[in-house]
């Protein structure tokens, strides 16, 4: 009887059908923490224009919808059907037209999980359509790599390798346009990227946003370099620290040409036809290669400086643990320190 009575209120919310959904399913390392982030900490300005984000949706991501991509996977209709019962009658009572999803998972999704979110969003929305954010390939790859060396729990390059061969850009396209919907808005991060949000607002949702909040930067392959080893071997928030500190004071973005040699070697690994640049609807490519070497930005002396400040800072911080030999500890507080 209840489970009819639970039916029954909500066939008769059906007739409250919200306007618009949309989703924002990636890609990966084209500023999607920027944008959830943004989501999640201004939802009620978000709600002033018409648009629902729903934060705290799924447990253990708080800012964003990756989760749902698990539960399309594992066919878990029914708590789905509750989740957007739930964030649709929210969206009602708040007078939005639109309801907002982020997560960028979802751009990994087969075509049944598709399917099933077709299915769900039928009954209860209007009109939807998705966004798919992709950068040119060689950047892709070297901030891909780049993020693997900061938190993959191993060093392993075949594991990267692995991980990077099996994603596909163009099936990722062809499935949501077959089982999703036609109506797909394809975004070139490297054209937005110096004004993601404000540009990602108004193309994606029609809506002004001002905001000076920018995607996050990649720390430089060196330090990345540096630091992994430490945070492989010596694991600790304090060393998490440290990165942010170290980072902070060094501000000016690094850059190195072997970086451009890494991406060319990765990038030679994937299969050319499934990185082709995607044509839609007359628009510019969407994916492909900037065909232009990375050029060295930084100085000498800066590199110098920052891994300076970097060693002498980790070089304290175990000294205060006492992470050494006493013998070993003696022997360097004897050497001179060159902070």
């Amino acid at each position: 009887m209840a489970q009819d009575d639970e039916k029954a209120r909500k066939a008769g919310f059906m007739s409250s059908r919200c306007e618009r959904f949309v989703v924002h399913i990636g890609g990966h390392k084209c500023g999607s923490t920027a944008i959830q982030e943004y989501c999640a900490l201004n939802q009620d300005e978000l709600l002033s224009k018409g648009v629902h984000y729903p934060a705290n949706l799924f447990s253990g991501y708080p800012m964003q919808h990756s989760a749902l991509a698990s539960y399309l996977a594992e066919g878990n209709s029914s708590y789905l059907e509750d989740v957007f019962f739930e964030v649709v009658r929210y969206a009602n009572m708040q007078g939005a037209s639109t309801v907002f999803m982020s997560g960028e998972e979802l751009c990994k999704s087969s075509p049944d999980s598709v399917k099933m979110l077709t299915n769900l969003v039928e009954k209860y929305f209007d009109s939807w359509k998705f966004v798919f954010v992709e950068r040119n390939a060689k950047e892709f790859l070297l901030s891909s790599y780049k993020h693997h060396l900061r938190y993959a729990p191993t060093l392993s390059e075949t594991a990267f390798s692995r991980e990077i061969i099996g994603f596909s850009p163009k099936a990722a396209i062809e499935i949501w346009r077959e089982f999703f919907t036609l109506d797909g808005l394809f975004i070139h991060y490297d054209q937005i990227k110096e004004n993601i949000l404000p540009t990602f607002f108004k193309t994606a949702l029609g809506i002004e946003i001002r905001t000076t909040y920018h995607a996050n930067e990649s720390l430089d392959y060196l330090f990345l370099q540096i630091i992994n080893t430490f945070l492989k071997e010596w694991p600790s928030e304090k060393i998490e620290n440290i990165i942010w500190d170290v980072t902070q004071r060094h501000p000016d973005k690094m850059t190195f040409s072997v970086e451009d040699c890494i991406a060319d070697d990765i990038r030679s690994l994937l299969l050319e036809d499934e990185w082709r640049p995607v044509e839609f609807r007359g628009d510019r490519s969407l994916l492909g290669d900037v065909g232009k070497v990375r050029a060295k930005g930084h100085n000498p002396v800066a590199v110098c400086n920052k891994m300076l400040d970097l060693f002498g800072t980790l070089r304290t911080h175990f000294l205060e643990i006492g992470n050494n030999d006493d013998e070993d500890i003696d022997a360097i507080k004897q050497q001179p320190s060159n902070q």
